[in-house]
């Protein structure tokens, strides 16, 4: 299955860039407030942001519309022009699984560099997941398992394929660990209205959506 990015994340980077974040008197560490975006954009955990200024509603947007649209995605790339190939049950498996197979994940964040008061430089580090291998293994085995021969109906053939490969992709991601290695990238933060956010919403947020697969598959 491909994972659409931007489908995911255009309405997400608008919602959170126009968003007014009120910070205390003394800025939390951009570091910090980088790893904060982390837990809501990759664990859906929302309170770290809300405790630095989001406000609840604007966060549980966000987090509905992650959930929301990875489940449009999965519907998507398993729909086929004779019709929907994953059924709802599937479909809510597939997604709870994904999303806590990204749980798993850890991030470290550190100031780099620090131009002035008011802008530095964070290195984001994060573990990720290898989709393709998962994805790989959920095809050979149900490959290897729905013997074709068998079959005299064709549709019914790929359709119980299509299950198998379903189950197993949900075991998959029930059973995979995170990467015993990271990827890191930098970004630049500033501060604004007392609190660290990036300078390039849309470059951060599109960018921890990257390093988080080991390629651009899902």
């Amino acid at each position: 299955m491909k994972y659409n990015k931007r489908l995911l994340l255009t309405p997400l980077i608008l919602l959170l860039a126009t968003v007014l974040l009120v910070g205390c008197s003394s800025p939390i560490a951009a570091n910090f407030i980088a790893l904060d975006f982390y837990e809501l954009i990759v664990k859906q955990n929302d309170k770290p942001i809300i405790e630095v200024g989001l406000s609840e509603e604007v966060a549980k947007t966000t987090t509905t519309h992650i959930t929301t649209t990875l489940k449009q995605n999965i519907q998507s790339a398993l729909t086929t022009e004779d019709g929907v190939m994953i059924d709802e049950t599937q479909l809510k498996d597939l997604t709870e699984a994904y999303l806590s197979a990204l749980h798993q994940l850890n991030a470290t964040a550190i100031v780099t560099s620090s131009e002035n008061s008011k802008k530095c430089t964070v290195k984001l580090s994060t573990s990720y997941l290898d989709h393709k291998a998962i994805d790989d293994v959920a095809v050979k085995t149900a490959l290897k398992t729905i013997d074709i021969s068998t079959y005299k109906d064709e549709n019914l053939y790929l359709q119980d394929l299509t299950n198998t490969y379903i189950d197993e992709l949900i075991k998959g991601y029930k059973s995979s660990s995170p990467s015993t290695d990271v990827h890191t990238q930098s970004f630049e933060f500033k501060l604004e209205n007392k609190i660290w956010i990036p300078v390039d919403y849309a470059h951060f947020l599109s960018s921890i959506c990257t390093m988080i697969t080991s390629d651009d598959s899902i």
